[in-house]
């Protein structure tokens, strides 16, 4: 799928296939809804720059994106994967995480280093290929655009 500031990838080694994605929402823009509502119901994973500000995940004040990625996760039923400390620098927001399908199982720390105006996010998955699986293919392409 191509859109400015989204990747997404599509797995195929489990029993069924997962979307996994990044994302950078730019601080005046709106939550991304219609890029989102494509993914209801299937099983997917998109973590990233939200910059999307909202009491619920630990900002003292709401921002209009924070405000419309509430009540589109209320209106889904999707979840939120984030830490509870602070992923900017800047400020005492969590503006760096997922968004999900499920997030049962998932945790997300942050790691207080580097030299970004963000601290970098470990996320933890419950998610296994199992000991049998492997990956048949590798796209060199997108593992450069990662490195």
């Amino acid at each position: 799928m191509q859109q400015s500031n989204f990747l997404l990838i599509e797995l195929d080694i489990l029993p069924k296939l997962i979307f996994v994605g990044a994302i950078y929402v730019p601080p005046s823009k709106p939550f991304p809804q219609s890029l989102f509502d494509k993914f209801i119901n299937k099983p997917f994973y998109i973590f990233g720059d939200y910059n999307a500000k909202h009491t619920d995940w630990l900002y003292r004040q709401n921002n209009a994106s924070g405000s419309q990625l509430k009540n589109w996760l209320e209106s889904t039923g999707c979840e939120m994967i984030y830490p509870i400390k602070p992923t900017s620098k800047r400020s005492i927001a969590v503006i760096d995480f997922g968004i999900t399908h499920d997030a049962y199982g998932w945790k997300a720390d942050v790691i207080q280093e580097g030299t970004s105006d963000h601290y970098p996010v470990l996320i933890k998955t419950p998610v296994s290929t199992g000991e049998n699986n492997y990956f048949r293919k590798t796209n060199w392409k997108i593992l450069q655009f990662f490195l």
